[in-house]
């Protein structure tokens, strides 16, 4: 297993970001990219990623 940045690994990010946000969340979304080889590339791609997905251009 490797870290890789959020939305593009195997777990449904959109999915659960979706469905946390239509339960009427409007809390923090965190980012962890320990164990990734690239750190700053990865947490920037998983930041544009989460806020695509929140604005529904994902």
């Amino acid at each position: 297993m490797t870290c890789v940045p959020i939305g593009t690994g195997c777990i449904p990010i959109r999915e659960i970001i979706t469905e946390l946000s239509s339960s009427g969340y409007q809390g923090w979304f965190t980012v962890e990219q320990f164990g990734s080889r690239n750190m700053l590339e990865d947490s920037r791609t998983s930041f544009e990623n989460i806020m695509s997905i929140v604005s529904g251009t994902y």
